[in-house]
């Protein structure tokens, strides 16, 4: 059950969001009171996730997305949404990861 936390009324974004690190990143923010966004390529993986945090009174939505393809990750969302925000953000993650120089 989430508790009121540092992360009350706050949306946290996971990517990798459907096993592992980022299932467990989603529980712990949950549980701090956050509302989730979890990202992920496996939209089952992503059911299930959504399934168990709702199980605990967590507060969740699921964007099945590449994060590498801007445009789908703005389709998922605008699927969900009336309308999509969060494009703007989602086009600047499509600049490289590179350490500066």
């Amino acid at each position: 059950m989430a508790e009121p936390g540092p992360f009350q009324g706050k949306v946290v974004v996971v990517t990798g969001a459907a096993g592992g690190i980022g299932a467990a990143l989603c529980h712990r923010f949950g549980r701090s009171g956050a509302r989730i966004a979890a990202v992920d390529r496996d939209a089952a993986g992503l059911d299930t996730l959504a399934a168990a945090l709702a199980t605990d009174g967590m507060d969740a939505a699921t964007f099945a997305c590449d994060i590498t393809d801007a445009g789908q990750c703005v389709a998922s969302a605008a699927a969900r949404v009336s309308r999509p925000a969060a494009s703007r953000s989602m086009a600047a993650m499509r600049a490289p990861l590179r350490p500066k120089r």
